[in-house]
């Protein structure tokens, strides 16, 4: 009984240690976590590859300097590349040569039939506050914008750099006010009304990225230019089939085909203006606007949750902007109920329905009758029959007919004319945010507008693995046995993204008396089943060899063929010799 008394008293006594600690035990971060806290690696990933690319741009142009370099620049930027951490050379090969060699680019022509646009928004006031940083860039040319997405490695020691190259026919930075993004995207259009055909404006993108606002803009400035007589209605497509009419306080009207296949809004209100002004062309638009349907998300405290349609109808032909509902992923809608998550459900499928039509449309332009695609095999197919007891999972390759399918969304059923009329042009702005902490879904609009286009804008994908502990490279050039106290240290916390961040060293032990030690010595100043529970560090400690016999000699072996190369190394450079 004494006995158990005294261990629980030690069990009180040691939860009073751990109560007043301030101490994350857990082994790993979430993303958001690891963003903020290792946000200045995060930016020095960024600038190396900024610093590798301009080199490239560089080598690329005749009157460089670095082009005169006896034509070893291609060499010189590998081993530059491998120097900043692209150590996968394959993969820097490819990358460069993509850059080099951009033969694989698609033409964007003025007169193509569907183009995109890519409108990147500034940074937010509140996200300056919360020292978000921005990942996405756009290049020179105006066409070609990068995406950064960094990641930890699964033992929370290496970060991950993603590195996304698209291109596309136009990027619109933050710097590109209003007026000049309308002149861009609207003012052809409304060329192209007066005098060809119809003609259709999306606005696309992740909910909170200006879509609406761009929206407005685009009213504002056909409002400003529109001179002859026009007729506007302006409805809403809610759910999976409910259309509301926003000149008639939302009364419900219906979409039903004509005579010549035509989607018409039956019931919808035209209001013509045979003499517009500008002040009454936007009264009626604005009225339109603020009954439409809107709800709180984590991402947007007003997010439409209806694709809003607002059609001019001229003499003969028609313009129609589209502003689609904002995506949202599951993780953004944590506080919406039921109805809200349902509602999404059917924003996203007519989202799908819509880039499937886009996808069928350009396999049919290009002659392609079938398509081929993986499906998992239904559960009773998945036994394998030579071992019942074994369950294997199968994907099957099917092959089937392409087919545009108007009818699986009302959203596809109002935009039909944007794919059988062959002198329809549509125009497409994808609003993506700048922000790390929306890297997934800028990426996830800009491949998912990539399948609306007829060839991938995806130019290339490099990815670079960094130690999160940034060392002084002059360490590296210098011998081991000349290294003081300090910079013994910031090797062992450096060296293989920290392998051997937890060995406890002698007091004013320098290079020279490190290196006096052998492997089975170094071992035994692991600190690793000596140190208390829930102490500092700790994930990363138990990360190396626990699952070895002997862990000391193990890590011991590892630190004395590390510094026996970090030895032969730089005593090689200081002889002039190859390492």
């Amino acid at each position: 009984m004494d006995h158990e008394d005294s261990r629980a008293e030690r069990r009180r006594n040691q939860e009073e240690l751990w109560r007043d600690t301030n101490i994350d035990a857990r082994q790993q971060l979430n993303t958001n976590e690891a963003r903020q806290i290792y946000r200045k690696r995060y930016l020095h990933a960024i600038d190396l590859y900024d610093a590798v690319y301009a080199l490239v741009i560089l080598s690329r142009e005749t009157d460089s300097y670095i082009s005169l370099l006896s034509g070893q620049s291609y060499e010189l930027i590998l081993k530059v590349s491998e120097y900043l951490g692209f150590s996968q050379q394959n993969q820097s090969q490819s990358w460069i040569n993509s850059i080099l060699f951009p033969s694989c680019i698609h033409p964007c022509t003025q007169t193509s039939k569907f183009r995109v646009f890519v409108r990147k928004r500034p940074l937010l006031s509140y996200e300056a506050e919360n020292c978000e940083y921005c990942v996405v860039k756009a290049r020179k040319d105006r066409k070609t914008i990068i995406c950064h997405e960094g990641k930890l490695s699964k033992t929370s020691r290496q970060l991950q750099m993603k590195h996304v190259q698209y291109r596309f026919d136009n990027v619109l930075e933050e710097d590109i006010d209003n007026n000049r993004v309308c002149e861009a995207t609207v003012k052809p259009l409304l060329q192209h009304v007066r005098n060809t055909a119809s003609a259709t404006l999306l606005f696309y993108g992740q909910t909170g990225t200006g879509k609406t606002y761009t929206l407005i803009a685009a009213l504002k400035y056909l409002a400003k230019h529109i001179t002859e007589k026009v007729s506007v209605s302006f409805y809403e497509l809610h759910g999976r089939s409910k259309c509301y009419d926003l000149l008639q306080n939302r009364i419900e009207i219906k979409l039903l085909n004509d005579a010549t296949g035509k989607v018409q809004a039956v019931g919808a209100k035209q209001i013509e203006l045979k003499t517009p002004s500008e002040n009454s062309l936007m009264q009626i638009l604005n009225s339109g606007i603020q009954l439409r349907s809107s709800c709180s998300t984590e991402r947007n405290p007003v997010s439409s949750r209806s694709h809003a349609i607002c059609r001019f109808h001229f003499s003969r032909h028609a313009l129609t902007l589209v502003d689609l509902a904002g995506s949202e992923r599951n993780y953004d809608t944590r506080n919406m109920n039921a109805q809200d998550h349902r509602e999404s459900a059917e924003i996203n499928k007519s989202l799908l329905a819509l880039k499937s039509c886009f996808q069928a449309y350009h396999s049919l332009s290009r002659g392609k009758s079938f398509m081929s695609k993986k499906i998992e095999k239904p559960l009773f197919q998945r036994w394998n029959q030579n071992d019942a007891t074994t369950k294997t999972k199968h994907i099957a390759n099917i092959t089937t007919p392409v087919r545009l399918d108007f009818r699986a969304s009302i959203l596809t059923r109002s935009l039909c004319e944007c794919f059988l009329d062959k002198s329809h042009m549509t125009y497409i702005v994808a609003a993506v945010s700048p922000s790390a902490a929306d890297i997934n879904h800028t990426l996830d609009s800009l491949r998912h507008v990539g399948l609306m286009m007829k060839t991938s804008p995806l130019q290339n994908t490099l990815i670079t693995e960094t130690s999160l502990s940034q060392r002084t490279w002059k360490l590296l050039e210098k011998p081991v046995h000349e290294w003081s106290c300090k910079e013994v240290r910031e090797y062992l916390n450096t060296e293989d993204n920290g392998r051997f961040a937890h060995i406890v060293l002698p007091p004013n032990l320098d290079g020279k008396g490190l290196l006096r030690l052998g492997a089975r010595s170094l071992g035994s100043l692991f600190e690793g089943v000596q140190r208390h529970a829930r102490a500092e560090m700790e994930g990363n400690a138990w990360t190396v060899g626990v699952d070895t016999e002997n862990t000391s000699d193990d890590i011991g072996r590892r630190l004395f063929d590390s510094l026996r190369a970090a030895q032969t190394k730089a005593m090689s450079a200081r002889l002039g010799l190859r390492a």
